[in-house]
């Protein structure tokens, strides 16, 4: 026996059977899984391209829309102003009135809809979804597109499989999977950063088999194709170029690496702890909720003030060409 035969026969033996039995066993699912996968690739990658320009199109023109056609009449903070809390309420309006569902990032929906724990409506969770992102993200609300496009990614998934009437629960299950990394990697047009979430990310969720992996493939750079037809090539997250570190200072990015994981930990459990506690003190006062009583109108402004400033001073300096706006 080689050396290299042996260091495999080594590695297998610490791998679980079922799971190796699991990953190479023959699959179930239908071929024709992989053709959908394409599908739901294309139009995963043409609503999260349309939803990235869209976004941009209400941030970047809103100010100098203002500007242009009704600053003469209000001053500009004021006019920012009312538009962050007209957006902001367009997204809470659709979310509240039609689609509670689509509140939040929406990938734990998707998540739970992978355990069969959660419905998935797509035929309108699709619509709030898009037009309340755009009004909360066009508000200057701090948030970002990867859990909206995760969460239309994963409805257009489910939206095919009952247009093709698929039944086959392992198919729905890969498909819905394919969504979500087609919806992520049209985000950023980055077919591995989809592959990638759901590999890592759903791996709690995910069913593991080489067709199930194709199928996420596929659909991902599907979607990232379709992107870059329509958006071009450039990159949505442009890096610098940095010149190479010297030796003596490479044990800093570990320490680095050691404090930002040490403080998403810290960030994650103290999110958890502050969304529990909030439960535990509204839980028998359901109407202390915001926006759930017309007095409660305060908070609408509230936001509205917290949007216009942080978009206010975002682009006060705009990264893109250097220079300042106004």
């Amino acid at each position: 026996m080689t050396k290299r035969e042996k260091i495999k026969q080594s590695l297998l033996a610490h791998v679980p059977k079922e799971t190796i039995n699991q990953f190479l066993s023959r699959d179930k699912t239908p071929i024709s899984v992989l053709l959908l996968s394409c599908v739901v690739g294309i139009f995963a990658g043409l609503i999260g391209t349309l939803f990235e320009l869209g976004v941009h199109f209400v941030t970047e023109t809103r100010t100098d829309w203002l500007k242009d056609e009704i600053g003469s009449i209000l001053p500009l903070w004021l006019l920012a102003f009312l538009i962050s809390a007209l957006l902001a309420f367009v997204g809470y309006f659709l979310v509240h009135k039609f689609a509670p569902e689509a509140a939040g990032s929406g990938i734990p929906e998707i998540e739970g809809a992978m355990d069969n724990m959660r419905p998935v409506r797509w035929w309108r969770v699709l619509p709030v979804k898009f037009f309340g992102g755009l009004g909360a993200l066009g508000s200057g609300m701090v948030l970002g597109r990867e859990g909206p496009t995760v969460q239309m990614g994963g409805n257009i998934a489910r939206m095919v499989t009952d247009i093709f009437r698929v039944k086959n629960d392992d198919s729905r299950h890969t498909l819905l999977a394919s969504g979500a990394a087609g919806g992520l990697a049209a985000a950023f047009n980055a077919p591995l950063a989809g592959i990638m979430f759901v590999v890592e990310e759903m791996r709690p969720h995910f069913r593991y088999s080489l067709i199930s992996i194709k199928a996420v493939l596929i659909s991902a750079v599907t979607a990232t194709i379709v992107f870059r037809a329509i958006n071009g090539q450039h990159a949505v997250i442009t890096m610098p170029q940095y010149n190479s570190p010297d030796l003596q200072v490479l044990w800093l990015f570990l320490l680095l690496g050691a404090l930002f994981g040490g403080f998403g930990v810290v960030f994650n459990r103290l999110v958890t702890v502050f969304q529990d506690l909030f439960v535990r003190i509204h839980k028998k006062r359901p109407k202390a909720f915001p926006f759930h009583r017309l007095n409660d109108w305060r908070y609408v402004w509230l936001i509205a003030a917290v949007c216009t400033r942080t978009y206010w001073r975002g682009h006060r300096f705009n990264p893109r060409n250097n220079q300042r706006e106004f």
